[in-house]
């Protein structure tokens, strides 16, 4: 039986990892290291209420579970911080869990959970240390890695994973925004755009991720996402058609950057509106990510994009999203 420590177990990825994991019954002895309690109420058995800014507990905690294996997922994950102090859960946090383990002899593996933001959308890195962060967010995971690289050694069996955009159950913001919206006949496609973006169903990137604990290579980098990228415009046809809809309709590209400069002025005075140039940039930015090596530990994932979207419409039907 394997002892794994997962910190963030009560968020998005979290959540289903640990579903993941139960489904293989008694091959892993789990906790939960969270500041909040689990989403999934079936959960609750297996969490520990630690933030993993408080040294002293985190480390009482973790020296008690005394863990194999540690899956780092705690993380401040939005983009409206305003320093990069609002992210010291991405910093601090990561500094704290390095200082822990390296009195550990228990362990046997660590995966440290950084993103694909570490490089700004649409923009390919040539090795694992090439960054280009456009976002303070990224940049405070950038900070994260150099933490766990400079301070880790060589010998040591840490590994870093970067998710891209992931959706699934127990999703939140941006994403489930995207399923609302389109669910409510809110949402539009640009006219003459085919997109190609990448994107990862949650239960393949758990499933990638438990791959990578037993058969990753040490002090290596991941990308967590789908082998083939989406077409956006295919993809919310597909959703629309899920929720029992029709195609979804397209306006020319000048209707978008009207309503994106509509969105920044709201802004500035503090309304929410759903598009800005910001967010506009971003959807009109086609993106990739190195995934090859990510592929030989892992050839075939479990669900295709069709069986992830039915299974995701029924998961909002379920709670009433």
């Amino acid at each position: 039986m394997k002892k794994i420590l997962i910190t963030g177990g009560s968020g998005f990825i979290g959540t289903n990892l640990i579903e993941y994991f139960l489904r293989k019954d008694s091959i892993y002895n789990l906790m939960n290291v969270d500041k909040k309690p689990p989403q999934n109420s079936e959960h609750l058995g297996l969490w520990n209420k630690c933030n993993i800014l408080d040294y002293m507990k985190l480390s009482e905690v973790i020296k008690q579970f005394n863990p194999e294996y540690i899956i780092h997922l705690a993380a401040r994950t939005d983009l409206d911080g305003r320093t990069l102090d609002d992210y010291q859960d991405n910093i601090k946090g990561v500094e704290n869990i390095i200082t822990i383990i390296k009195s550990l002899e228990s362990i046997k593996r660590v995966i440290f959970t950084s993103s694909m933001l570490v490089c700004k959308n649409g923009y390919y890195p040539q090795n694992n240390e090439d960054f280009k962060p456009d976002t303070l967010y990224g940049e405070s995971k950038v900070i994260g890695e150099n933490l766990v690289r400079s301070n880790l050694p060589k010998e040591y069996p840490w590994i870093i994973v970067r998710p891209t955009s992931i959706w699934g159950p127990w999703f939140d913001k941006p994403y489930l925004a995207y399923f609302l919206l389109i669910k409510n006949k809110r949402y539009f496609n640009i006219k003459g755009h085919n997109i190609l973006k990448v994107y990862g169903y949650v239960e393949n990137t758990v499933t990638q991720i438990d791959a990578i604990l037993n058969g990753g290579v040490n002090n290596e980098t991941y990308y967590l996402a789908d082998y083939s990228r989406y077409n956006l415009k295919e993809w919310s046809d597909e959703i629309s058609k899920c929720f029992k809809g029709k195609n979804i309709i397209a306006f020319p590209l000048m209707i978008f950057k009207i309503l994106a400069l509509i969105g920044d002025f709201l802004k500035f005075l503090g309304v929410i509106f759903p598009m800005s140039s910001f967010r506009l940039k971003n959807l009109l930015t086609e993106n990739d990510v190195p995934i090859e090596n990510t592929k030989h530990i892992i050839e075939l994932l479990p669900v295709s994009r069709t069986e992830g979207t039915i299974k995701t419409i029924n998961w909002i039907e379920k709670y009433n999203k």
